[in-house]
Formats: C-alpha cells, structure tokens, sequence
C-alpha cells in the first residue's frame, strides 16, 4: 500500500525535545565514554593485574601479557612495567610499548606466575 505521505520517522518529533534533554543525553554519553572500568575484568582479576605490574615495576621483571584485537589474532606484549596501572590513565605502559588495560586478556611475570 502506498502511503500519501513520506512518513519521515524520528524527525517528526525532534520539535518536541527541549534543549534541556538534548544536554542530559549528551552529558550521559560523555559519562559512559568516560567509565573506566574494563570489559572483560572484574574488581579480583583487575587487583591481581595490578599485583602483577607493581612487582614487575619495582623488582624490574618482565611480564608477558596478551591483548584483545577484536577478532584478529591476539597481540601479544612482553617488557617491564614503566608505569603503575592508574584508573585514571587506563594505559599500562610496558618498555616496549604502551596497552589498554581493557583490552588486556592476560598477564603474567615471564617466569610463569600466571594471572587469566
């Protein structure tokens, strides 16, 4: 059946939102691009990542960690610890490179004390 009309969806009721939620929306997605909190690690898996770097940092071993490239074969990294884990940052920087702590899959010290 045809329609009389081109029926333009969403945009007819753009008129209706006041300025006030259009801020409220933008402020939220600002918020969730914001949050910290890693994908695949929860509160334990994520202390005993940070466990990991400090006493990588401050012994001077080596870790070897293995980080999510979405579908393509995982990257994998290996160097001390140049930098704490900071929620802040949301980088671990290694000596040969810098990582995503969101993205990390694994970690462990390269004398095998593991953490998954």
């Amino acid at each position: 059946m045809k329609k009389l009309y081109e029926d333009r969806g969403m945009i007819k009721w753009q008129g209706l939102m006041l300025a006030e939620h259009g801020e409220q929306i933008k402020l939220e997605n600002e918020k969730r691009e914001k949050e910290t909190h890693p994908l695949y690690l929860d509160e334990q898996a994520l202390e005993e990542m940070q466990r990991i770097v400090v006493e990588s940092y401050h012994e001077q071993r080596e870790v070897e960690l293995q980080v999510n490239t979405f579908r393509l074969p995982y990257i994998e990294g290996f160097g001390v610890a140049k930098s704490l884990i900071s929620p802040e940052s949301g980088r671990l920087l290694l000596t040969d490179g810098s990582y995503c702590i969101k993205d990390i899959l694994s970690i462990q010290l390269a004398d095998g004390n593991d953490y998954n």
